[in-house]
């Protein structure tokens, strides 16, 4: 994985190395030199087995390319690798030299198949190399959601054929309903009566903190007793914190900051609150508190669509709307057994198609026609010799750097 930092691809790449790991595959996950040895370490943190690095730098680097396109060969002869899975643009076109452009390395099985995820909403641009690179050079490409893939089928450059929606990859084990959050509440004084809101996001302009204070002030204003727990660190949260306090509602917006205990420290909030002003795809915090059984407030940007279904799961509203976003979260205050099924909702739905598992499932489904091979058998037990490789790597946010960024 060529990923600087936590991204919502360094994430999927980690979260799929584990659940690849899980279920009996071997899996190296190749991570930057340097730049990318955090990530390698969060990777590790997460329970990745195997990390590897090669340089994958930019710019104009013959030599670099020769070098990793050694190492990848080496790497490759030294495995039985069937599948290189590539989740960002460096690592793709390292992978399709090495295959494509001169086989594997002394002792490899026949080329490898080739599948590239793709994470960003941003279309991918249609000039002759990308249509080799993406038409010709990979088997497979995998979009996070159908909005990024409706992105290549309307750019009519790429082959639909070859196109396949996934989404999902959040861990329901980690991610669950019934943590006890009570810790952080009677931390911050914060009575049973009150409803809080968490946020999961980093602090960037991006994800709508200052929406999200505009909301909660109008409730408070209101005479509404709504809190907001924002979690996560990257970026400017002492802006967010004297905002509040500027608005007079400091005394109702408690700080998490950086987490280890992630999934404990979100419990304490009674819904989740996506109010991100666009997106870069993913959305996966909406995923996370779904997981947890949280019904959530999420501004209609990105996939945020496909993900939750408005009424059901949780509300969804205009972006960059604090009017809108807060009576839809007046509407969560005053009815608690709402509040109830809706979480119940969101969890059985993450449970049942966003786990972990079962896109790792339908992921080894999509490695399995891109090499010939027949369906896996019934109960998911890969057979003997399935093994995978993938250049990307780690887990995290949606897109802004940082711990717990999202």
């Amino acid at each position: 994985m060529s990923c600087r930092g936590w991204s919502s691809d360094a994430w999927a790449a980690v979260s799929l190395t584990i659940g690849l790991q899980d279920r009996g595959h071997e899996v190296i996950l190749v991570c930057r030199e340097k730049e990318g040895e955090g990530v390698a370490e969060k990777a590790a943190e997460a329970g990745v087995r195997r990390i590897e690095f090669l340089s994958f730098q930019s710019g104009l680097r013959p030599a670099v390319w020769r070098r990793d396109i050694r190492g990848l060969r080496r790497l490759m002869g030294t495995a039985d690798i069937q599948v290189l899975h590539a989740h960002r643009g460096q690592d793709h076109w390292l992978a399709a030299a090495t295959l494509r452009l001169g086989g594997g390395g002394e002792g490899s099985r026949p080329p490898a198949a080739l599948i590239r995820s793709r994470h960003i909403l941003q279309p991918v641009r249609t000039h002759p190399a990308n249509r080799w690179l993406y038409n010709r050079a990979t088997d497979r490409v995998v979009a996070a959601t159908e909005k990024i893939r409706e992105g290549f089928e309307r750019s009519g450059a790429f082959r639909s054929a070859r196109l396949i929606t996934l989404r999902g990859g959040v861990d329901a084990r980690d991610f669950r309903p019934g943590l006890n959050g009570r810790a952080d509440r009677e931390k911050f004084g914060i009575p049973d009566s009150d409803v809080v809101f968490g946020m999961n996001s980093s602090f960037i302009r991006l994800k709508g903190h200052m929406t999200a204070l505009e909301a909660l002030a109008r409730l408070r204003r209101r005479g509404l007793p709504a809190r907001l727990l924002p979690a996560c660190a990257g970026g400017d949260q002492e802006k967010v914190a004297r905002r509040a306090a500027e608005m007079g509602i400091g005394d109702a917006v408690h700080l998490l900051g950086f987490r280890s205990d992630l999934p404990t420290a979100l419990s304490a909030a009674d819904a989740g609150l996506f109010a991100a002003r666009s997106s870069e795809g993913t959305s996966r915090a909406v995923l996370e508190w779904m997981a947890l059984g949280r019904p959530v407030v999420a501004t209609d940007v990105g996939c945020v669509r496909e993900l939750l279904r408005d009424g059901a799961e949780g509300l969804i509203v205009p972006p960059e709307n604090p009017a809108a976003l807060a009576d839809a979260m007046e509407r969560l205050v005053r009815n608690p057994e709402r509040r109830r099924d809706m979480g119940r909702s969101a969890r059985d739905r993450a449970e049942r198609e966003y786990n972990r598992g079962t896109w790792t499932g339908r992921m080894v489904g999509v490695y399995r026609r891109a090499l010939g091979l027949p369906a896996e058998p019934a109960g998911g037990a890969p057979p003997k010799g399935m093994d995978t490789a993938a250049p990307p790597a780690a887990r995290a946010g949606e897109g802004g750097g940082g711990e717990n960024g999202r």
